[in-house]
C-alpha cells in the first residue's frame, strides 16, 4: 500500500517537473530524515503521530504534508511545523488507529484514481509552498458526492 502512494507522488512530481527525491523508509527512532520537507503517506495514525512529534518546532523541517485516503474520501494536510496554530490544528486531527475510519483503500476500483488525485494535491501544495503561496491547512475530498472542502486555520 505505502509503495503505491509514493510512486504516485513521484510520478506527479516528474510530470510537473518538480525535482523531488522520494525516500521510502520504515520510520523509527534511528531511521528518520535529517531535515527537509516531509510528505507523509503512511497507513497508520500511530506512525503519523510519531512523525509529527519528531518534526514539530524544529527548524530543520521546513514543511509537512500528510496524505490520508479511503475508498470514498481523501485528505491532504499542509502544515508549517514551526507555526503554533498549524501544530495545534494538526494535533487536533490525530486520533487513535481504532478511532480512524476503517480504510477501504485497498478497493481496486478506487485505489489508483484516489492515490493519483491526492498525490497531485500534495505536489501542488509543495509547489505553492516553494513559490511562497499559502496553502489551506487541509483539503478534504468526498469522492462519492464530489465535495471538496478547504479548511484554513485562523491567521
Amino acid at each position: 500500500m505505502g509503495k503505491f502512494k509514493t510512486i504516485a507522488i513521484k510520478k506527479v512530481a516528474d510530470e510537473l517537473e518538480v525535482p523531488l527525491t522520494i525516500k521510502s523508509v520504515f520510520i523509527d527512532e534511528e531511521n528518520f530524515p535529517e531535515s527537509g520537507i516531509i510528505i507523509s503517506a503512511v497507513d497508520s495514525m500511530e506512525v503519523r503521530e510519531l512523525i509529527f512529534k519528531k518534526i514539530k518546532y524544529k527548524l530543520i523541517y521546513a514543511y509537512f504534508i500528510d496524505i490520508r485516503m479511503g475508498a470514498k474520501i481523501g485528505m491532504v494536510f499542509y502544515i508549517n511545523p514551526m507555526h503554533p496554530a498549524d501544530v495545534r490544528y494538526y494535533e487536533n486531527n490525530i486520533y487513535s488507529d481504532t478511532e480512524a475510519l476503517v480504510s477501504e483503500c485497498g478497493i481496486t476500483q478506487t485505489l489508483a484514481p484516489t492515490a493519483m488525485n491526492l498525490a497531485s494535491l500534495a505536489i501542488w501544495g509543495l509547489i505553492n509552498y516553494l513559490n511562497g503561496v499559502s496553502n489551506p491547512n487541509e483539503i478534504l475530498i468526498d469522492y462519492e458526492n464530489f465535495n471538496l472542502i478547504k479548511i484554513e486555520r485562523g491567521k
